[in-house]
């Protein structure tokens, strides 16, 4: 797992996450996750959402991810906060846009 974080205005930003199927070749199909916003999930930790969406990914055996061989997680808005989220402008994050559009292609 490879995650890009980011810090703005003292507050603390995660741009993507990026997970690959271990010893997966490298050709293979990829699926970008875009959802609200991000948690403390990185490098080491998985979150309860970031360990569902690779369940159903990688271990489900649904045929529209057959073949996929990495998962690209970015959010709406990249501001960290487990607990009282609100969604507001400044929380998107100055990177953020760009990151989506990046990880989409």
């Amino acid at each position: 797992m490879v995650a890009c974080f980011s810090s703005e205005s003292k507050s603390r930003y995660r741009n993507r996450l990026e997970i690959n199927l271990k010893g997966a070749a490298p050709l293979g199909k990829t699926v970008c996750a875009v959802i609200q916003n991000p948690s403390y999930a990185g490098e080491d930790v998985a979150d309860k959402s970031v360990q569902f969406l690779e369940k159903v990914v990688f271990k489900r055996g649904l045929p529209e991810f057959d073949g996929v061989r990495r998962l690209i997680v970015v959010n709406q808005f990249a501001y960290i906060q487990t607990n009282d989220f609100e969604g507001l402008p400044h929380q998107i994050g100055e990177l953020n846009d760009a990151t989506i559009t990046s990880a989409l292609h």
